[in-house]
């Protein structure tokens, strides 16, 4: 394998592990917030659930399906450079705010991250792997 594969399968599993971390930051603060305005969430099972199907967590969504990219990315051999920058667009314009009006994700994302030091500390942790 050529070593600039191996930089690319390298980065993007470290990204994959942070995006992991950012994640799972992200829905603990939307767990905690829907679990004030409603009722406790009785377990990892009925978490899912809620992730999958409530619109309260539908922000989460495009996050969730970049990161099943990365993962499916990472099955492949080899990683295209294309491929890899192509997601490092995408992750940069998902946690962006763009124009005058951020998205759903980029405002509750924004919120969260100046609300959660965890959230703060995995922001921190993607941003220096999607730097250009």
């Amino acid at each position: 394998m050529p070593p600039e594969a191996v930089d690319t399968r390298k980065t993007l599993k470290e990204l994959a592990t942070a995006l992991r971390g950012l994640h799972q930051a992200l829905v603990k603060v939307t767990r905690s917030e829907y679990e004030r305005g409603s009722e406790p969430v009785n377990g990892p099972v009925e978490l899912l659930q809620l992730l999958t199907t409530h619109p309260y967590f539908a922000w989460l969504h495009p996050l969730s399906a970049l990161m099943v990219e990365v993962d499916e990315v990472l099955d492949k051999e080899p990683i295209p450079p294309a491929r890899m920058q192509a997601i490092l667009t995408q992750l940069r314009s998902l946690l962006s705010q763009s124009g005058d009006t951020p998205s759903d994700f980029c405002a509750r994302y924004l919120d969260a991250i100046h609300r959660d030091p965890a959230a703060v500390i995995a922001h921190s942790a993607v941003r220096r792997l999607i730097a250009p």
